[in-house]
């Protein structure tokens, strides 16, 4: 029933707050940033803080553990503190990518049985997190297809991205919390509405504890 605060239907209203909730991080971790007295310099992440997964043939591919080796590479360069936490966001085309290689679902390497499991969980310090709603990479960005750096070579990346961050290298803030009101609408025929709100916003930190990859993902 409608009137059901934990129905089905005010379930699905607050799933819905759910992935907008993870649309506001996705975008924040790699979108535009303010910084300043009065909060209007925008702030890009650079190109520096960003690498395309790459064979060791030469060409772009799909996520790859010498992907995570160069992410892991860029934080300890930027001298980031191992001990603070580090996320991953990733789609299921990464995933499967990662689970056909031997470092990852070898118990010589990794004491995570992955193909087990059917998924990767923790891997090289970062805990991985599977999504969907990864955005593409829709600027124009030349990267190097023998090293991964973007902002070089001649080659065009258009590539989904995965997201990795340390803990406090990006913030969320809650000015409201979940709510929902299930009411009558007498101008609509005394018909049930779910009403869902919330507020809340995020930002990027530092540039240094965030680096975005790109992936070559296959059908």
């Amino acid at each position: 029933m409608l009137m059901n605060p934990v129905g089905d239907y005010a379930i699905a209203a607050m799933w819905a707050m759910g992935r907008a909730k993870d649309d506001v991080i996705i975008e924040a971790v790699d979108g535009t940033s303010f910084a300043g007295k009065e909060g209007t310099t925008q702030v890009v992440l650079p190109n520096t803080q960003k690498r395309a997964s790459i064979t060791g043939a030469g060409a772009f591919t799909d996520m790859n553990v010498a992907l995570l080796r160069k992410v892991k590479q860029k934080f300890d360069s930027n001298d980031v503190d191992e001990s603070i936490a580090r996320h991953a966001i990733v789609t299921s085309s990464q995933i499967e990518n990662m689970l056909t290689e031997t470092e990852i679902t070898s118990a010589d390497f990794n004491t995570v049985r992955a193909l087990v499991m059917g998924d990767v969980n923790t891997f090289m310090g970062f805990g991985f997190t599977r999504t969907e709603r990864l955005n593409t990479q829709v600027d124009t960005l030349l990267a190097d297809v023998n090293t991964g750096v973007v902002g070089s070579g001649t080659t065009t990346v258009g590539h989904r991205k995965a997201l990795f961050w340390a803990h406090d290298g990006v913030l969320m803030a809650t000015s409201q919390d979940v709510t929902t009101r299930i009411d009558e609408r007498p101008d609509k025929s005394y018909s049930t509405q779910v009403y869902v709100t919330m507020g809340i916003g995020a930002t990027r930190m530092e540039e240094v504890k965030v680096v975005v990859g790109l992936c070559l993902e296959t059908p």
